[in-house]
């Protein structure tokens, strides 16, 4: 009941560290907030929508393939970051709009914040000691993640700025009349966060923001840790990752280089490993329930 329960939607401690970064976005956000974003979030994730960025992710995925061919000499290696900065590149271009070139550029100030601020936030949730504000605030590592959090913001608002000019020269004021200028093209996302309207009023600028930031780190770190899951069961199941690998030959044929299409029903052995885990996300109960029979 509590897992699956409407109600009960307000976070635990650990995703209270995040709200500098997303602010109230979906993923800390709660109550009513949560359920009108949640509602008109959703058409952003139409798979009509979606299929219109199959090229971006195949220009990504072919970096990735030239960047591992290189590292394929039969030691282990470190695929989390690997993976993380395709991840990266997938999510700003399909939400933002925006292409940094995070696996050409893996040093780019950008992609180097989001480093620093999730390497600390993960160490404020690990570490009791630095979870406390006053302990926190006179440690150096603050003054880090108030950097990284100016790069971070700054690049969303500059992003957000240049859109909402765009859509302001092109007169396009509603979503109804933005098919030709961005729902049906990279801006997706953006254009729905600046055109929607929640009980007749538009959604401000800090708002948008932190819906932005909050898909930007979810659409990377979330999928990175399910891809490199994935990859460690593949390396692990040998015969499974020879099932596939046929499989995959059966689809493409001679033609194994060429990209994909979103007809992904054809791929009957993979598809499991892409089915979605069970969340386990820790919650504060704001009114008190009964556990078993205590």
């Amino acid at each position: 009941e509590l897992v699956s329960s409407t109600e009960h939607i307000t976070k635990g401690r650990s995703y209270s560290f995040l709200t500098c970064w997303l602010g109230q976005g979906l993923l800390t956000a709660t109550g009513q907030r949560w359920k009108s974003h949640r509602k008109f979030l959703t058409p952003a994730f139409h798979f009509n929508i979606l299929q219109n960025f199959l090229p971006v992710f195949c220009k990504n995925q072919r970096n990735l393939t030239e960047k591992l061919q290189g590292l394929a000499d039969g030691r282990p290696i470190d695929m989390f970051p690997i993976i993380a900065l395709a991840a990266l590149d997938n999510v700003t271009e399909s939400i933002m709009g925006v292409c940094v070139d995070a696996q050409k550029y893996s040093q780019s100030e950008y992609v180097k914040s989001i480093e620093e601020l999730s390497s600390i936030l993960t160490m404020r949730m690990q570490i009791p000691f630095f979870g406390e504000d006053a302990i926190f605030n006179l440690l150096p590592y603050k003054t880090r993640q108030d950097k990284a959090l100016r790069v971070l913001h700054g690049q969303t608002n500059k992003v957000i700025e240049a859109r909402r000019e765009e859509l302001k020269k092109a007169n396009i004021t509603t979503l109804s009349n933005s098919n030709d200028i961005g729902i049906k093209n990279k801006h997706a996302f953006l254009d729905l966060l600046l055109l929607a309207e929640i009980d007749g009023q538009k959604i401000d600028d800090e708002s948008v923001r932190e819906e932005v930031d909050t898909f930007m780190f979810e659409g990377h770190d979330t999928t990175t840790s399910g891809i490199v899951y994935s990859l460690h069961c593949l390396s692990k199941h040998r015969d499974v990752q020879e099932k596939i690998y046929e499989e995959l030959k059966t689809i493409f044929g001679s033609e194994m280089n060429r990209d994909p299409t979103y007809h992904t029903d054809l791929v009957r052995r993979a598809s499991p490993l892409r089915q979605d885990a069970s969340r386990c996300a820790a919650r504060r109960l704001e009114v008190q329930r009964n556990v078993s029979e205590f």
